[in-house]
């Protein structure tokens, strides 16, 4: 997807252009954190231990708004919304975990523990201003699919961002540099008053992010006809904080993650 590391030949292009092109490449390198490394997100959750908390104080009238919404299918929460007293959501609550338990013959509820696990790890790590970490775009991905293989994190570059109509005629400081030199054919002093407008508003390294994490296939549900998938989370001011796009391969992954969640066999032969 991307090529931090493309060179150019110096003896075919002009300075300015391989000089450009070497400092757009610092700017978009990806990082790419993999479980094997220190602080990634997959050696982090395997070192994970969930706090002991009291797991009934989540089973109020606002349950099926928490994470678990994430699992839940339409007529499940029509059905919980229904429920008027603490005893008949307590009774569905039990229900549901107990309908969707990958074991049933032993003592513990698998799916419930690893769900569990994950919402904790997710409100530990991905946590946004006022918003827990397990509801947030990140830790419903995380929930469903578990860690991702690596993770991808860089600035979002000029011109780079297409949902932005604006994006294309942004100007980097290489294009004003480049225009002043007079090297460039359409430098003018109109040209370099637009690229300096206070409208000019290029995007900030610190501010525009770009999060990709990357499920190969063996970290993926049975049957996803994908040899790997991305999930692309965009952090950008006036748009919102780590916002999953919503693409058909991630939407397809997510379905297909909740519905082998709920699955008592896919669930036990994926964790043979």
């Amino acid at each position: 997807m991307y090529q931090p590391s493309v060179v150019i030949d110096p003896a075919v292009y002009p300075k300015p252009v391989v000089q450009a092109l070497d400092e757009a490449r610092r700017s978009v390198a990806v990082t790419r954190v993999r479980p094997t490394e220190s602080g990634s997100v997959a050696s982090a959750y395997k070192v994970f231990s969930r706090p002991q908390g009291d797991r009934e104080e989540r089973l109020g009238e606002d349950w099926a708004d928490g994470p678990v919404r994430f699992l839940l299918a339409p007529q499940d929460r029509r059905e919980f919304l229904r429920l008027s007293d603490p005893v008949s959501r307590s009774e569905f609550v039990v229900n549901f975990w107990r309908s969707h338990d990958p074991k049933p013959e032993t003592s513990d509820n698998e799916l419930r523990e690893e769900f569990d696990k994950r919402v904790a790890f997710a409100d530990s790590h991905f946590t946004q201003e006022e918003t827990r970490g397990a509801l947030t775009d990140r830790g419903m991905v995380f929930i469903l699919l578990g860690p991702p293989t690596w993770v991808g994190r860089r600035p979002i570059t000029t011109g780079e961002d297409t949902s932005d109509p604006a994006g294309m005629s942004r100007f980097s400081r290489n294009d004003v540099v480049l225009a002043q030199s007079g090297k460039d054919p359409r430098s003018s002093g109109v040209i370099v008053d637009n690229m300096t407008r206070p409208t000019n508003k290029l995007p900030q390294a610190g501010v525009d992010w770009r999060e990709i994490w990357h499920y190969r296939r063996e970290a993926l549900p049975k049957g996803l006809p994908y040899h790997q998938v991305d999930f692309d989370f965009i952090t950008r001011r006036g748009y919102g904080q780590n916002v999953l796009q919503r693409e058909e391969q991630s939407l397809s992954a997510i379905d297909a993650a909740r519905k082998s969640l709920l699955d008592r066999a896919a669930w036990v032969q994926a964790t043979r």
